[in-house]
């Protein structure tokens, strides 16, 4: 990765340094917002920004991020949500309704987002896949209905997941494949949390505690 400081003086010294294309566009049954050299451009810029601040090197504004493209649906309205979300096979509707946001952002703000797709289905994708129960509630993020684990005996008992077949695993991986075959847009990993929201969530809090 080139140092911040090879690149173009203008890059680190304004937003508006390297101009990029915001574009839309069908391409049979993929969709391309940014095309693959404006994606570079922006994703390349956002980082000699971020780098020329980290380094205290003069900029005539800060790196500026908006917030606005979330994925999870908490706190939004129920009319803009697509009922099937979560649902085995809706991976479209996940797609357009962040594609949406996505286009948005890029046509209001100049800032140093860079666009990508999150398989999202809350936080519960690893507790699911060692035995947690999810409950799916109308408007809300997947959830753990409740613990896995009544006994400290049982923790010795738990397997590594297989993730072609276990819990919320495979409906991640293959909406994972459909925003890879459907749209030009770099794909994230989904959600896992940490070991300790891990635990939390296999055994409940009072248990967390106490044992």
């Amino acid at each position: 990765m080139p140092d911040s400081t090879d690149l173009a003086a203008g890059a680190l010294t304004s937003q508006r340094a390297i101009p990029y294309q915001h574009i839309v566009r069908s391409r049979g049954t993929r969709m391309t917002i940014l095309g693959p050299a404006d994606l570079a451009a922006r994703t390349e810029r956002a980082l000699a920004l971020v780098r020329a601040a980290y380094r205290h090197q003069p900029l005539e504004s800060p790196p500026l991020l908006v917030g606005d493209v979330n994925y999870w649906i908490t706190g939004e309205d129920p009319g803009h949500v697509p009922v099937d979300y979560f649902e085995p096979g809706a991976y479209a509707s996940q797609e357009t309704f962040q594609e949406t946001k996505i286009t948005a952002h890029l046509a209001t703000y100049d800032d140093i987002y860079v666009p990508y797709l999150f398989p999202w289905y809350g936080t519960v994708v690893v507790p699911s896949a060692l035995g947690c129960p999810i409950v799916f509630q109308p408007g809300e993020e997947p959830a753990v209905e409740g613990p896995a684990i009544s006994q400290p005996a049982q923790v010795a008992r738990l397997v590594p997941p297989d993730p072609e077949r276990d819990g919320l695993m495979p409906r991640v991986l293959a909406c994972i494949d459909h925003f890879r075959a459907h749209s030009d847009l770099p794909v994230s990993f989904t959600d896992n949390q940490g070991p300790l929201n891990i635990a939390l969530n296999l055994v409940g809090l009072e248990r967390l505690v106490i044992w």
